[in-house]
């Protein structure tokens, strides 16, 4: 790194740095850089990333928005993923379905499957990147599940598994979860954190439990979650879910008569937070909670 200071990479790595150490304004400033040293695209992914975290979703989708009309064309693609990642974690349906049928409008879903038809898996592709998906972004909750039982098949028939089997569970798992179908989206998630540790999957599987009032389970899983363990650091579902386990921690230890504990996971979610849009739920229900905890004060 020493020897080349001023290279793409690099300024990722410092931003990283920057980033695990709270300095976020200073990430952004390494972000930004990594475009002007020629990673155009990869530029949304890291500034997002680093908005999202701290709860600044409307600097964060507005900044998306601009790269939407971006004239480098991955750019515009990486944008377009990147918004539609951020509805569908934020649960708006509508936006989340705007954002799906702009991406397939304009064929980037399409185009990523041609370069696969006449494989031996373009099948499985196909149900994966595009039937599944524009099922489940429609609203069709009965027959995105019944797509991914005909994956699921597939996959079987022609001996696929690893990725496509964790796929497969991954989209059972959201599906499930969305239709808020607690208890067979706790067991998927089970099923893909025996093979991808992210902490948006134990996050998920958390609040699932808490949502059974299953409260031990849930902050058994949370206690165990830490941010310099996260496998694949740079996912936008990290920016989404590590904040807000102190957030949904906060409440468990609550349900579970821990007040201490639960006021001690406020006070973490609400000081990475605390540059955060004013109107978010989590942000005022913390507050609202905390000062309860706390006698009002």
């Amino acid at each position: 790194m020493a020897e080349n200071p001023d290279l793409p990479w690099t300024h990722r790595s410092l931003g990283l740095s920057h980033f695990y150490a709270g300095r976020f304004d200073s990430a952004e400033i390494e972000f930004q850089q990594i475009g002007l040293k020629g990673w155009q695209s990869e530029v949304p992914h890291w500034i997002v990333i680093n908005r999202f975290y701290q709860g600044e979703l409307t600097s964060a989708l507005e900044f998306l928005e601009e790269k939407k009309r971006s004239k480098d064309q991955r750019t515009r693609e990486r944008a377009c993923r990147l918004e539609l990642s951020v509805y569908d974690l934020l649960g708006d349906k509508d936006k989340a379905r705007a954002s799906w049928l702009y991406e397939k409008t304009h064929l980037y879903v399409t185009w990523r499957l041609s370069q696969k038809r006449g494989g031996d898996t373009f099948f499985v592709d196909s149900l994966l990147a595009l039937d599944v998906p524009d099922a489940y972004y429609l609203g069709n909750t009965n027959e995105a599940l019944r797509l991914c039982d005909r994956l699921s098949q597939q996959i079987s028939q022609n001996d696929l598994g690893g990725q496509y089997a964790l796929d497969c569970s991954l989209w059972r798992a959201r599906i499930f979860y969305t239709a808020r179908r607690f208890n067979e989206a706790s067991n998927e998630y089970q099923t893909v954190l025996r093979e991808e540790r992210k902490t948006i999957h134990r996050y998920r599987l958390a609040d699932c439990y808490y949502r059974l009032k299953k409260y031990r389970g849930a902050k058994d899983i949370l206690v165990q979650i830490k941010k310099n363990e996260e496998p694949v650091t740079y996912w936008i579902d990290f920016a989404y879910a590590y904040p807000r386990t102190f957030y949904l921690l906060g409440k468990v230890n609550e349900a579970l008569g821990d007040a201490a504990g639960a006021m001690k996971a406020y006070q973490q979610f609400l000081e990475i937070w605390k540059e955060a849009d004013k109107d978010l739920p989590e942000l005022i229900d913390a507050k609202v909670r905390a000062a309860k905890l706390s006698g009002g004060k």
